[in-house]
C-alpha cells in the first residue's frame, strides 16, 4: 500500500488523506494517541479507541472551518497495521456542504425537466434562465468551502504533525519531506 495522495496535506484534495501500512499494532497506535491526547501540554485534543481515532484542536483555538483528523485502522494479511487518515471539517460543516450541492443539483434536474418539457409543448421556457444561476450559486459554495479549507491549512499540519509525533509513524517518506 502507498500514501494516497503522495503528498497527504496537499490541499488542492477536497479532504487529503493518507493511508499507510505500519508495524505496529491497532491497540499500541491507539494507546499511543491517548497517551499523547491526555498529556497536559497536548496541541490537541480527542480519542482513539480500538480501530478508530479522531484528533481535532482545542475548542479555545477553532474556529468555522477547523479541520479534524478522523484515522481508521485495520489488521492486514500481511501481518501489518493499515492506517487511514482522512482531514475534514466537523460533520456539522461538511453535512451542510453536501446538503447545499444536494439541493442544488436536484433544483437543476427540477429546472431542466420543467424547463425542457415546456420547450417540447412549444411554450416559454423562461425557467431555463435559473439554471446559470445555481451554476453560479455551485461554483460560489465550491469557492466558499476552498478558501475555508485554505484557512484551516496550518491547522491541518499541527494536527498532522502531532499525529506523526505522538505515534512515531512517518506518513512521508524522508526523501518527500520538504
Amino acid at each position: 500500500m502507498q500514501n494516497v495522495p503522495e503528498k497527504p496535506l496537499a490541499i488542492t484534495h477536497i479532504r487529503p488523506r493518507f493511508q499507510i501500512e505500519t508495524d505496529i499494532k491497532k491497540e499500541e497506535i491507539s494507546d499511543l494517541l491517548n497517551k499523547a491526547l491526555e498529556d497536559k501540554e497536548a496541541t490537541c485534543i480527542g480519542y482513539a479507541k480500538y480501530r478508530y481515532a479522531s484528533i481535532a484542536l482545542p475548542d479555545a483555538e477553532q474556529h468555522y472551518w477547523s479541520p479534524q483528523l478522523k484515522i481508521s485502522m485495520e489488521e492486514l494479511e500481511n501481518g501489518k497495521t493499515g492506517v487511514n487518515g482522512v482531514y475534514g471539517p466537523r460533520s456539522e460543516v461538511w453535512t451542510m456542504f453536501v446538503f447545499f450541492y444536494f439541493a442544488i443539483a436536484i433544483s437543476v434536474a427540477v429546472i431542466a425537466v420543467i424547463g425542457m418539457s415546456k420547450l417540447t409543448l412549444d411554450k416559454s421556457a423562461n425557467i431555463l434562465w435559473l439554471i446559470p444561476f445555481l451554476v453560479i450559486a455551485f461554483f460560489s459554495l465550491y469557492l466558499t468551502s476552498h478558501f475555508g479549507k485554505m484557512k484551516g491549512k496550518s491547522q491541518i499540519i499541527t494536527i498532522h504533525k502531532f499525529f506523526e509525533k505522538s505515534t512515531g509513524i512517518d506518513v512521508l517518506p524522508k526523501k518527500e519531506r520538504s
